[in-house]
């Protein structure tokens, strides 16, 4: 339940999907909640109001050039694609960031990091207090995600599950 798990729960939910959201902790947030808070995007609100001149490409040539390029470039331009959605959708959960123009972040050769109010605690609690208010969400606390179950196809149709007592399988469509 990190930002990931979270922001993938939440859209199931949007698109009809009855969750569960299993934590292995008693408390939800994962390694985000520890985090800086900080999402690199293209094309923001921010980036505008500040001047940056900015695109998709010059964002994945920063993110291709370390691996000189031996990445999946079409997994690259999804993320740089829906990094200013991302943005976008954050912000109408209720959470606010501010674009970092004071220090270039390590590879970028832009200002396009911009940093969540509270930073990663302040991100994630935003996203939980939302979350814990969607009623097609069931949150699992202190149950560990052990496995995937398949059908004999290798098509995933659930999960196995542990809460420290007892294991269980969790199936779905």
């Amino acid at each position: 339940s990190g930002g990931a798990g979270m922001r993938a729960a939440l859209a199931a939910a949007e698109n009809g999907a009855k969750v569960i959201l299993l934590e292995k902790m008693s408390s939800l947030g994962g390694a985000t909640k520890l985090s800086g808070g900080i999402i690199p995007a293209v094309g923001t609100k921010q980036q505008i109001e500040a001047g940056i001149a900015d695109n998709n490409d010059w964002f994945a040539r920063d993110i291709l050039r370390p691996s000189n390029y031996s990445v999946r470039q079409d997994l690259v331009y999804t993320v740089v694609e829906n990094s200013k959605s991302l943005i976008e959708w954050m912000e109408s959960m209720g959470c606010r960031f501010t674009l970092v123009t004071n220090v270039l972040y390590y590879g970028q050769s832009n200002y396009r990091m911009h940093k969540s109010d509270g930073s990663g605690l302040g991100m994630t609690e935003t996203l939980i207090k939302y979350l814990e208010n969607v009623p097609a969400i069931t949150v699992m606390r202190e149950t560990a995600g052990t496995g995937l179950i398949t059908n004999k196809a290798g098509e995933v149709i659930g999960v196995t599950a542990s809460n420290g007592k007892t294991s269980f399988n969790i199936y779905a469509n």
